[in-house]
């Protein structure tokens, strides 16, 4: 078994993610509010780059869309040398124009909570794989009648190519 996604410890709203070399990434995010949110993922593969999810005012329990091209999910091939995944989430209560003016504006999210679920090595045949739950809390002080880390929630799975 080659090494497996490692992950740093939470930096208020967000963390990265180590993708070792052979790995598949997909990333999808859902806004469980009515009011803005965003979720940035930089990268650093062939050159810096980053895709920012956003969700769509007034509507809760939806995807987040990529502002690039209105996808539901980012995908990454497999790479031969290891690379970080890093995610950082933003909200506004405002309106805005889109979620890309969230991550201008530095409209950070409050704090994160990763859950970590991966594959028993020798369970079954099979790719090795990890997954990731990333519950968002965006407000500095919980609201009444809501849970805590309920605003939004991204989900990371990871593959090792057999």
């Amino acid at each position: 078994m080659s090494s497996r996604p490692t992950h740093t410890p939470t930096r208020g709203p967000s963390f990265k993610i180590n993708v070792p070399a052979g790995w598949y990434a997909i990333v999808t995010a859902i806004s469980r509010k009515q009011y803005m949110q965003a979720l940035e993922v930089s990268f650093d593969i062939v050159v810096p780059d980053a895709r920012i999810f956003g969700s769509s005012f007034g509507k809760n329990n939806d995807l987040m869309k990529i502002t690039l091209d209105n996808t539901s999910s980012l995908p990454f091939k497999e790479q031969e040398d290891a690379y970080d995944l890093e995610f950082k989430f933003y909200y506004s209560k405002a309106e805005k124009k889109n979620a890309e003016n969230l991550v201008d504006n530095q409209e950070l999210s409050t704090r994160i909570h990763p859950l970590r679920t991966e594959k028993t090595p020798g369970s079954f045949k099979g790719p090795d794989n990890v997954t990731y739950f990333v519950f968002v809390e965006d407000t500095p002080n919980q609201e009444a009648n809501t849970g805590q880390y309920d605003d939004a929630v991204a989900m990371i799975y990871l593959v090792e190519k057999l």
